[in-house]
């Protein structure tokens, strides 16, 4: 017997009862819907096979069903992806929502439905018991194919969509402010303040700057993280060529951005963190010279920190394969503080270079340092 768990109106369980008797007296029950997108941004539909209990043959999200008894929500939205649609991802519960809705034959839907996204590529291997169909689609020809034939389109789906929009479009901006890295950014526009850049120097770096991280993310194309269009890093590093002008730095700059994006290319990941640090190095030495001993100071620094940034991802990193250098080393658990830390040491250096007063110092520096803190978790990693 296939039983589902029966509720009030605040999602307490109050007892169980059989699917099909459920929805003919149309009694409260618990449910979830989930969504998944790859990482085009668009939805992966799913078409109901026609011989379902109720809207069969319709469009609909990816999956949905009934938790099972002793058994939490998201345990059972797994199963039941995998089940239906043969892949698996990690799911995050965004918000819940009751209806109730009754169809042509009679039965009725009256559940408090918990929605679920979550992000895979994989392609689907669909239970045609379950399924008839799959597609992806964008969100935009989704709505327009809404507006023109909602008919061959579920209820729940209709009535929950706009609200996963909503979530979708808030966590994509967010997603690219973290791709942005606000708190490296911040760092950066201190040391060009104290190297006393011009405002075409300081504009120029800046989008090089973002330009190199738009390059990266465009080349990485990292699970969880929005694509970065290729015409975004050639428009921002176009104009920061133009502004800054120091055109052997720019050279030495493009090249170790380059070389930076290899490293996830065989031992690459090993010399990452010197190509960060020659990132920045091209970046002073163009303004105070290469023979100025602060340019040397700044490789350092930024290598180093950049190095502590590979103690962070170790996981992640091993995961894919790539061989930094604590992966080398053998190390396995993660050191997620050591970075932001280091993170504060280059900016409370290019701060103390400013020869301001201490008290201007410390003040500028806590907030520098609740900005970096506040933003820093934003990256999608």
């Amino acid at each position: 017997m296939n039983e589902i768990i029966l509720i009030d109106k605040e999602d307490n369980q109050i007892g169980t009862e059989e699917k099909i008797k459920v929805h003919k007296m149309g009694y409260l029950h618990r449910a979830f819907s989930i969504f998944v997108f790859n990482n085009k941004g668009e939805m992966l539909l799913q078409q109901r096979a026609f011989n379902k209990y109720h809207s069969g043959g319709l469009w609909s999200n990816t999956c949905c069903s009934h938790p099972h008894q002793n058994e939490t929500t998201l345990l059972s939205a797994h199963k039941r992806l995998i089940e239906e649609m043969g892949i698996d991802c990690e799911l995050t519960e965004i918000f819940s929502f009751g209806y109730k809705a009754t169809f042509d034959n009679g039965l009725i839907e009256n559940e408090i439905d918990h929605v679920f996204i979550g992000n895979c590529d994989d392609i689907p291997i669909i239970n045609s018991e379950e399924a008839n169909d799959y597609r992806w689609i964008k969100i935009s020809d989704l709505k327009s194919e809404i507006k023109r034939h909602p008919e061959i389109f579920t209820e729940w789906f209709k009535i929950c969509l706009k609200q996963v929009i909503n979530h979708i479009t808030k966590k994509t901006i967010l997603n690219y402010i973290g791709q942005l890295r606000i708190y490296s950014l911040i760092d950066l526009m201190l040391l060009l303040f104290a190297v006393k850049a011009n405002l075409c120097e300081f504009l120029g770096a800046i989008l090089l700057h973002v330009g190199s991280l738009a390059y990266l993310e465009s080349k990485h194309k990292d699970l969880g993280r929005k694509r970065v269009p290729d015409f975004a890093w050639i428009i921002l590093g176009g104009f920061g060529i133009i502004l800054f002008g120091h055109i052997l730095a720019i050279i030495g700059y493009i090249i170790a951005s380059i070389l930076y994006t290899r490293k996830k290319k065989s031992y690459w990941g090993v010399f990452a963190p010197a190509m960060r640090g020659l990132q920045n190095c091209f970046i002073v030495g163009g303004i105070i010279g290469f023979l100025n001993p602060l340019t040397l100071i700044v490789f350092f620094a930024l290598f180093f920190r950049n190095l502590l940034g590979d103690f962070r991802d170790i996981k992640k990193d091993r995961k894919e394969g790539v061989k930094t250098i604590p992966v080398i080393l053998g190390i396995k658990k993660d050191h997620e503080i050591v970075h932001l830390f280091a993170l504060f040491g280059t900016s409370f250096l290019w701060l103390s270079l400013m020869g301001l007063r201490i008290d201007t110092l410390a003040s500028i520096f806590i907030a520098v340092f609740s900005i970096q803190a506040l933003n820093y978790g934003l990256t999608p990693r």
